[in-house]
């Protein structure tokens, strides 16, 4: 909690009478400087002060466009720039924006960020495939392209956890370890099986 005297002027909170502040205003202002701030209450406190409490994003992912790389939280809002080399895991790349994106705005549906950071999940602590980085290529295709090389095609719109099903069943039954350096892909959006594409 952080608390204020109106007696000096601090960012948007004027000095005078706090009966005549517009707390929704001032909210409204300081979220649209501070990307970084979820949430932010300001109540009044008699007879001279405003009680402040605010809630800060957290880092989830790092979302990149062509050479501009920046912090996602669970809203699939960005809210702060982020070197490439120092970007945390998972990395999400999309092909279907084209406008550029800036500090604040919701670059993947928060639903969409779900199914992928369990697919990531699964795929790293249930398969033991680390991935190097997810691209949306469209609406009904994401690719995990792994550390290795190969990829994983899937479709968040349907059901993940069926898609995760027919690939493990793939790698343990045709694809032991050893032999998936040959994969090129693996296409999971169709049917009931998963369907592996060699190298020529």
């Amino acid at each position: 909690m952080v608390k204020s005297k109106l007696e000096d002027r601090i960012l948007f909170f004027p000095a005078g009478n706090i009966f005549l502040l517009n707390l929704n205003k001032i909210k409204e202002d300081v979220l649209q400087k501070f990307h970084r701030l979820a949430e932010i209450e300001i109540y009044r406190h008699f007879p001279d002060s405003l009680n402040i409490l605010i809630r800060e994003r957290k880092e989830l992912a790092v979302f990149c466009q062509e050479k501009n790389c920046f912090v996602l939280d669970k809203e699939g809002i960005v809210f702060e720039e982020k070197p490439i080399d120092r970007a945390i895991q998972p990395l999400i790349k999309s092909l279907i924006l084209s406008s550029e994106i800036g500090l604040g705005d919701k670059v993947i549906e928060k639903e969409d960020l779900i199914s992928l950071l369990e697919i990531n999940s699964q795929l790293k602590e249930g398969l033991n495939i680390p991935v190097k980085e997810f691209i949306i290529f469209s609406e009904e295709k994401l690719i995990a392209v792994t550390q290795a090389g190969w990829e994983l095609y899937f479709n968040l719109q349907t059901d993940v956890k069926w898609q995760l099903t027919k690939l493990k069943a793939l790698l343990e039954e045709k694809i032991p370890e050893e032999e998936r350096i040959n994969l090129e892909y693996i296409e999971l959006r169709f049917g009931n099986f998963a369907n592996p594409k060699y190298k020529d």
